[in-house]
């Protein structure tokens, strides 16, 4: 019974070691550094819509949204692997913006969170689409990042 117990906690440390040493060889993010982002007008029946742009610096697998009244919000980027060549990073929010309009909270509660989507590139100048988490195929609005020095 002794041998047997030694044994499943010399495996479940060999799997443990081997897990870690698997995440510590994870290739670090190619964005990084401070970026505007620049959404595209959105084009209603109604019109036309600007939404607000505003700063992200990318850390690592952090990032930091400013907006232009000072608002802070952080989150984490998670990388997908579409084929060889391509890599879709998704950018999750930790904190959630109060939402103003109930029309918004109620486009959150049946297509899932907002999420930024954008190819995996350290450029000057990144094309996103925002997007939900639950509903991929919805495209919410386009624009650039763009970086700043």
């Amino acid at each position: 019974m002794l041998n047997s117990n030694l044994k499943r906690v010399v495996n479940l440390i060999a799997i443990l070691s081997i897990s870690l040493l698997i995440l510590s060889f994870q290739e670090p993010f190619k964005i990084s550094g401070k970026y505007k982002v620049v959404h595209n007008d959105l084009r209603t029946p109604n019109g036309i819509i600007k939404v607000d742009d505003f700063e992200i610096v990318f850390n690592k697998d952090t990032y930091k949204k400013t907006f232009p009244k000072g608002e802070k919000v952080n989150g984490t980027l998670k990388r997908i692997k579409v084929n060889n060549n391509e890599t879709i990073i998704y950018l999750n929010d930790i904190i959630k913006v109060q939402l103003e309009i109930q029309l918004d909270s109620l486009l959150w509660e049946s297509h899932g969170n907002p999420v930024i989507e954008l190819q995996e590139l350290n450029a000057d100048t990144i094309p996103f689409r925002t997007t939900f988490n639950y509903n991929l195929h919805i495209t919410k609005n386009e624009g650039m990042l763009i970086r700043v020095n």
